[in-house]
């Protein structure tokens, strides 16, 4: 256990030390062979400066400021962690494992978390609050995404979510992208062209989702690729824009669908057959 004033360390693993740092750049702390387990490490002002581990992150406090380019590196994964980021921007974190009950806070724009860099990975239990973007190659559970005011944020999840949190702020072109969705809840907020992309690269589904868009124009829910995809015991929401939508490939069945005050909105269930499955309630 020791205090690091305004030193750098680079050490095979780096466990319960306290670091502080001044408002220079390009400070670090860098776990070579091993982990990074039970510090408090407090960044400055200045910009680049980067927490790294081969190994695993866990139980740590780290604190960045307000410098832009600020990162954390896990080469393994990543739990029970406390990251706050300040003001700057273009801010990142990359797990190449998992990412396990971690609250992790951008304050700055641009900002980017991406979990499962090197394979598949997972997310469970997170608290993410972003003003970017948060990509995960593989699965999200349980976790409270919420993305921010700037243009055309995303959260992303190559394989399937179940039980998440979602929202977002209300700018335009906010959107979620999720192959099997389940128990989630997604609100976006009053941006233009914000959009729901559930299942869209093979054929996935939606199940016992609630989704429930803002009060921007054009906004889209998508279920399916052009050939399968459906939803079942979803709730969806439209707001008073105009030309929102609501698309599904092939099937629903005891959905309700409950569309706002906007003009041109349009609701497409079960595209091929031009049917749906059954006991679906549509309010308009």
């Amino acid at each position: 256990m020791a205090t690091f004033m305004n030193k750098s360390l680079s050490a095979p693993s780096i466990s319960k030390d306290t670091f502080i740092f001044d408002n220079a750049d390009g400070y670090f702390v860098e776990a070579t062979v091993g982990d990074i387990s039970q510090n408090t490490i407090t960044f400055g002002d200045g910009r680049d400066d980067l927490v790294s581990a081969s190994g695993n992150i866990s139980q740590n406090t780290i604190t960045f400021g307000n410098g832009n380019f600020d990162s954390v590196s896990v080469g393994g994964s990543s739990s029970h962690d406390t990251i706050t980021f300040g003001n700057g921007d273009d801010d990142a974190v990359t797990v190449f494992g998992n990412s396990s009950h971690d609250t992790i806070t951008f304050n700055g724009t641009g900002a980017f978390m991406f979990v499962g860099f090197s394979g598949l990975g997972s997310t469970d239990h997170d608290t993410i609050i972003t003003n970017g973007n948060v990509g995960v190659n593989g699965s999200s559970s349980h976790d409270t995404i919420i993305l921010g005011n700037g243009f055309d944020e995303f959260f992303a999840v190559s394989l399937s979510a179940d039980h998440d949190t979602i929202t977002s702020g209300d700018a335009d072109l906010a959107h979620v992208e999720v192959q099997g969705s389940v128990y989630n809840t997604i609100t976006l907020g009053n941006g233009n062209l914000d959009f729901v992309l559930l299942g869209t690269f093979i054929g996935g589904s939606s199940s016992h989702d609630t989704i429930t868009l803002g009060n921007g124009d054009n906004d889209l829910v998508q279920v399916g690729d052009p050939v399968a995809g459906s939803i079942s015991r979803d709730t969806i929401t439209l707001g008073n824009g105009n030309g929102d939508a609501v698309t599904v490939s092939a099937g629903s069945g005891y959905d309700t669908i409950i569309v706002g005050n906007g003009n041109n909105d349009q609701i497409t269930l079960n595209v091929l057959s031009g049917k749906a499955i059954g006991a679906d309630t549509i309010i308009t």
